[in-house]
């Protein structure tokens, strides 16, 4: 049997500071955000909890 392997990514604080100005400075939605940059919206979540 095969075991599974999560895919898990490192993004750089740039990087989240980026996505977190581009949702504060614009009208469109966490999951448009999220899609267009393909991370997981619970990520993002925690990003902007952990940046108040």
């Amino acid at each position: 049997m095969g075991s599974k392997h999560s895919k898990h990514r490192t993004f750089s604080e740039d990087f989240i500071l980026t996505l977190l100005r581009e949702y504060y400075s614009s009208e469109v939605s966490i999951n448009f955000i999220c899609r267009k940059y393909g991370i997981n919206s619970a990520s993002f979540y925690q990003w902007q909890k952990s940046m108040i």
